[in-house]
């Protein structure tokens, strides 16, 4: 997935891959574009209400998926 980011950018302009190396590579589209609960759109079902996950395709700096995906990493 990552082979379209790379085709622009380069590894080291990440702070993050920079520290993870190759193992951060596959995880740019996770990291920069993470899915997240949608706040507009609450599904109601017979077990209650959910917010559906999607992929927002606003490329940025998300701390909060940095963090996931670099504790998944280290294990």
């Amino acid at each position: 997935m990552a082979a379209k980011c790379l085709q622009c950018h380069q590894t080291g302009q990440c702070k993050t891959g920079q520290r993870l190396g190759a193992r951060m590579v596959d995880n740019c589209i996770a990291c920069h574009m993470p899915n997240q609960k949608s706040q507009l759109i609450v599904i109601d079902t017979a077990a209650g209400k959910f917010a559906p996950e999607y992929r927002s395709h606003l490329i940025g700096v998300y701390p909060q998926a940095a963090k996931q995906i670099m504790q998944a990493l280290k294990q």
